[in-house]
């Protein structure tokens, strides 16, 4: 997977996870999955894989708070 910033990758990590993907390879940009069982995976922590999750947490926590602020903040702000 490229590290590259696109929706749909939270869609597609989700998809590696649930159908049992492993991170098997990682470097700056990119991190190779697979379901190979005699390939050591890394951690999800390791230097390489733990960006592309905390990035889209970021992105994700991001645009959940401008929904926030947008639907009730902003909203009281407003004269009535």
């Amino acid at each position: 997977m490229h590290k590259e910033k696109s929706d749909r990758k939270g869609m597609l990590l989700l998809k590696l996870l649930t159908q049992g993907f492993k991170p098997v390879f990682a470097n700056e940009v990119f991190v190779i999955f697979t379901t190979c069982k005699t390939r050591p995976s890394l951690a999800y922590t390791s230097q390489h894989v733990k960006p592309l999750y905390i990035d889209l947490l970021k992105r994700d926590l991001v645009q959940g708070m401008k929904w926030v602020y947008q639907k009730y903040l902003n909203a009281k702000r407003k004269p009535a």
